[in-house]
């Protein structure tokens, strides 16, 4: 497995792009995947914090349509649903014993989606609310893996 760096700015494709070059076969496609007994690949789409959130295309999760806002703020990746809906501990990537392996996915205006690594992050328990919305942080822990 080679190491991923926040410096090397590589961008991939997909999460199975991701996964193969860690040498990790993920078992069903979802945003997050456990890859040891103390980390998780964690793949959420990034916006601006300045974005129009409400253009952010939502997702069914257990039946009910959740729009995800996920951003980085310096070294803190805030992480809520617009609806309020979903946040908790069963719906967020597993923590707080986990660090989180992100690659974040952007959108370019024109073009491609892209994953780009963006370090490791630990839940530190905060929530803070945003335009109403709950979002949950992490802290940056690591520029590379």
């Amino acid at each position: 497995m080679g190491t991923f760096k926040i410096c090397d700015n590589k961008t991939y494709d997909t999460h199975k792009e991701i996964c193969k070059s860690i040498r990790f076969k993920p078992p069903i496609r979802k945003s997050w995947y456990k890859i040891s007994d103390k980390s998780y690949l964690w793949g959420p789409n990034i916006v601006s914090k300045s974005s129009d959130w409400n253009l952010i295309k939502p997702s069914i999760q257990d039946g009910v349509e959740v729009k995800w806002v996920n951003f980085l703020d310096g070294e803190k990746l805030y992480s809520g649903e617009l609806n309020n809906k979903a946040i908790n501990k069963n719906t967020l990537p597993p923590y707080p014993d986990y660090q989180q392996v992100v690659f974040g996915q952007y959108s370019p205006k024109h073009g491609r989606y892209y994953y780009k690594f963006l370090g490791l992050f630990k839940y530190n328990e905060e929530h803070e609310t945003i335009d109403g919305v709950n979002f949950a942080i992490f802290n940056r822990i690591a520029t590379e893996f």
